[in-house]
């Protein structure tokens, strides 16, 4: 027995005179039509009004038929049944009542659902990396279930129709899925769902593709989905730095090798990089000290247009950007960073290119 399901098995031990022809259960609840009794369908008959009928593939040995779209907190009665030429023969009834109790929180849920996992696809070098979604049953309601996790392009449109979003489907080729089934025993319990993903595929950037999952629950028609985001990462990585006409007067290095700055990611729009020439040398981890020595970078994420400051809020004062048009290429993957400072240091411009973006130093 499930939330809406159960199943009945039984045995034909005996064809009597003539092979068995149709076999089944037939079944109904108590409430009846007429009201007439509490008990009125206590013995369910084929034909008789509000009874259902289920067939069996199977007419001899043991049949087992499953019952579907059932009611919590309702009584049952069924009985199998068996038709040759000589006529019906039924079974005594079985009585079952499905518990709403049991099944109030045993729906399987997807528990955490990574909303904002990024796809680092410019990292041409880099290994597959591995998303988890973790989910489970929330009651022990002693019901073993089993099922598997397939994609469902149909949730992803609920999914934009509801937040009036036109995201598309993540492509096949950028992951994979696990085969195996999941099963679960009827305690509390969760497990990890693994997804793979591919960072080598090159997709369009400033993108966000969406990976809709369906959980497909054996013996239910219960259907948890999930969508997972996936915002293509358009700024991290190491760059080369090269000084524009306008940019003020800085010791930059004559080696394009010793000009390699990394542009860090900080949250999920924004990142930081060098300022100038002291640039990110030493490795992606180093964290400047002082407001002359690093930039913000903003996205928008509906424009995404790109902002640039020099130093955090915190520390702006005089350093506040009056005028800038600072841009990413996302063909070429260059980073053009061009502003003008106001207040009392009015008239500086700071102009440079970064680009040969790539994964390491």
């Amino acid at each position: 027995i499930t939330a809406s399901t159960t199943t009945i098995q039984g045995l034909i031990f005996a064809e009597g005179s003539s092979p068995v022809t149709r076999a089944g259960v037939c079944y109904a609840f108590i409430s009846s039509p007429e009201k007439k009794s509490p008990y009125y369908y206590e013995y369910p008959a084929i034909g008789q009004e509000g009874v259902n009928v289920v067939e069996s593939e199977t007419k001899s040995g043991t049949i087992k038929v499953k019952l579907t779209g059932l009611r919590m907190d309702t009584l049952y009665f069924a009985r199998i049944f068996a038709e040759n030429a000589e006529g019906i023969t039924y079974s005594y009834p079985v009585r079952f009542n499905i518990d709403g109790a049991l099944f109030a929180d045993s729906e399987i849920k997807f528990e955490v659902a990574t909303s904002n996992a990024y796809l680092p696809f410019h990292f041409k070098t880099a290994t597959a990396r591995t998303d988890k979604i973790s989910f489970g049953k929330k009651a022990n309601d002693g019901v073993s279930e089993s099922g598997r996790i397939e994609v469902d392009p149909a949730v992803l449109t609920a999914y934009n129709q509801a937040n009036g979003t036109s995201i598309e489907m993540l492509p096949s080729s950028v992951y994979s899925l696990p085969t195996a089934n999941w099963a679960f025993t009827g305690a509390v319990s969760y497990q990890d769902f693994n997804i793979t993903i591919n960072r080598n595929v090159d997709l369009p950037d400033e993108k966000v593709y969406g990976l809709p999952l369906k959980m497909v629950i054996d013996d239910s028609e219960k259907t948890p989905t999930t969508v997972v985001l996936y915002h293509v990462d358009d700024l991290s990585g190491w760059y080369t730095v090269d000084r524009l006409p306008n940019s003020s007067d800085g010791p930059y290095p004559a080696d394009p090798a010793a000009r390699r700055r990394y542009i860090k990611r900080t949250s999920a729009t924004t990142w930081r990089t060098g300022y100038m020439w002291r640039s990110y040398v030493g490795s992606e981890d180093h964290e400047p000290n002082a407001i002359n020595d690093f930039q913000e970078i903003t996205l928008d994420p509906a424009t995404k247009n790109v902002r640039v400051k020099q130093g955090d809020d915190t520390l702006l004062g005089d350093f506040a950007v009056a005028n800038q048009q600072s841009s990413y290429d996302p063909v070429t993957e260059e980073l053009s960073i061009v502003y003008e400072y106001s207040g009392g240091w009015a008239g500086w411009w700071t102009a440079e290119k970064m680009h040969n973006r790539t994964g390491k130093k």
